[in-house]
């Protein structure tokens, strides 16, 4: 090879390299810019030496800059002005479609009378137990499915697709295991303290294996942001109930079941399907995971927030269904009125929380866009523009939070008259009913509040404010429901979640004013 062709070779690699490094940040000021974006992008001194007979990477940024010109720079342009409409409402959709499953639940609950694993027609010991098995699989799954949606997310969005791949995998086996062991632990339990007789103790253990796995299972898909396979799923799920039960006969419990087993393993095919076109995108030389310590250190805040979320979720039933003024014939005892008034409050939840996705993606935009346009000096100016901004989003959630709670109260009222409804509307007219839902749809609301300071805390690296947060909440959640349900009735444990939410809304909006207060020192200390 002559001296004209390595020249050329070697200055058609350094362009490569720089158009890598720069794609989207613009043309790099000097050498220390140039620097800090080959660190940035996994550059070592040791990739120095052996990739460009360097000896450091300090030495290679004023071997590529005599070919900085030889580029055109672009920087992708955020079309705001002229999409901002489309572009929220966009993800508002798809924040709503993050939460449709729920609606699809609810919506099946009204016009055929059951879900995939909820019915009207249950016995008050069948839903008992089923209910149980459902509560105990969200808290037992939402840690595992936050460490999978963190760790899954964080090496896609880096393009590390083979080191996602794999993350899940191992996540998901460890979800598993954690699954049975709790099986196990509850079985133990209740044949040592003989709390349900076994046909109640039969239903329990087979909903809470099988709906475990079917969480766990989605959050493979959050992970992969396909909402919209979640909602599918959910629709196939009350889908084949219907048919097993009219058209096979086969009894509800079975067909739920059945329906059950089938979706999870169209999901699990479907997730390992993703999984695989994920290792065949990569282009990474390693593929090494971090040690299990290291892993551990880094994902047991998520463990830990996802679990106190449930946690706090199922708090205020497991109150209600823990007490009443009547004898309880178990230690748990389901109430009907108390959980249609939860499940109502549920649609303001879901319209309040596609509000994070609107949220969280005007604030990337709007902070891609104020780091290129205001100097270190302005940095206060910087912080105060992002204060008017998380006020705008308060007022939006206190706005569509009043306007969602009255439309959701009004929605039986509408249907009420329609003889296809009118079976299965008639359970919402009922004092309990209207008195839960409330009180939850309040606590529900500020919940998602706290949730968008929540996913804003994770996202720039301050679990602790997040944490904290929900630990109090949480504490709250129990104390005040444990109180006013004993002292008065069961379905007074709903104060005691709009209690909790409060907290849990008061302290992390403290920590999000913080936060944005200083916004500048947030953003760039985040990794």
């Amino acid at each position: 090879m002559n001296k004209e062709n390595i020249i050329d070779n070697e200055e058609q690699k350094a362009i490569e390299l720089l158009k890598t490094i720069t794609k989207g940040k613009g043309k790099p000021l000097d050498e220390w810019e140039l620097t800090a974006l080959l660190e940035t992008n996994g550059m070592r001194d040791i990739d120095a030496v052996t990739e460009w007979n360097e000896p450091n990477l300090f030495t290679l940024p004023k071997r590529l800059m005599q070919y900085i010109d030889k580029l055109t720079y672009e920087v992708k342009e955020h079309k705001f002005e002229t999409y901002r409409v489309r572009r929220i409402l966009k993800n508002y959709i798809k924040g709503a479609i993050f939460a449709f499953p729920m609606f699809i639940q609810i919506l099946a609950m009204i016009v055929v009378g059951f879900g995939i694993w909820s019915s009207i027609d249950f016995t008050l010991r069948e839903a008992t137990a089923i209910a149980m098995g459902t509560l105990l699989a969200l808290a037992t799954t939402g840690g595992i499915a936050q460490m999978i949606g963190r760790k899954g997310l964080f090496y896609i969005k880096f393009e590390e697709y083979m080191l996602a791949a794999k993350i899940t995998k191992r996540l998901y086996i460890t979800g598993i295991i954690f699954i049975l062991f709790w099986g196990l632990i509850f079985s133990l339990i209740n044949f040592y303290f003989n709390l349900f007789p076994f046909y109640m103790y039969q239903l329990f253990i087979i909903y809470f294996i099988l709906l475990s796995f079917l969480f766990l299972i989605f959050s493979i898909f959050y992970m992969l942001e396909q909402y919209g396979t979640i909602a599918w799923m959910t629709f196939l799920g009350i889908v084949l109930v219907y048919i097993f039960l009219f058209f096979y006969g086969i009894g509800l419990v079975k067909a739920q079941a059945y329906s059950l087993i089938i979706i999870i393993t169209i999901s699990i095919i479907l997730s390992f399907y993703q999984m695989r076109r994920l290792e065949k995108k990569s282009q990474a030389e390693g593929t090494l995971l971090p040690h299990a310590a290291s892993l551990f250190y880094t994902l047991y805040p998520y463990f830990l927030y996802g679990t106190l979320y449930f946690l706090f979720l199922i708090m205020d039933r497991a109150l209600a269904w823990t007490t009443g003024k009547k004898y309880l014939p178990y230690v748990v005892w389901f109430n009907y009125p108390y959980e249609v008034g939860v499940d109502w409050a549920l649609i303001p939840l879901i319209s309040t929380i596609a509000l994070i996705e609107v949220f969280i993606y005007e604030l990337g935009y709007f902070a891609f866009k104020k780091v290129n346009e205001i100097s270190a000096p302005e940095v206060k100016k910087f912080n105060n523009y992002f204060l008017r901004v998380y006020t705008i989003a308060a007022i939006t959630f206190f706005v569509v939070g009043i306007v969602s709670i009255f439309g959701a109260f009004l929605f039986p009222y509408a249907i009420k008259d329609v003889e296809f409804f009118f079976k299965f509307v008639d359970v919402f007219f009922n004092d309990i009913n209207i008195f839960v839902f409330f009180f939850a749809a309040v606590g529900y609301v500020l919940l998602s509040w706290s949730l968008l300071n929540c996913v804003i805390f994770f996202a720039y690296s301050r679990h602790s404010f997040a944490l904290k947060a929900i630990g109090w909440g949480l504490i709250v959640n129990f104390l005040i429901g444990f109180v006013f349900s004993r002292a008065f009735d069961y379905y007074y444990s709903v104060i005691g979640l709009t209690s909790g939410s409060i907290v849990f809304a008061v302290i992390s909006t403290f920590y999000a004013y913080k936060f944005f207060k200083n916004y500048d020192y947030y953003y760039y200390s985040a990794y």
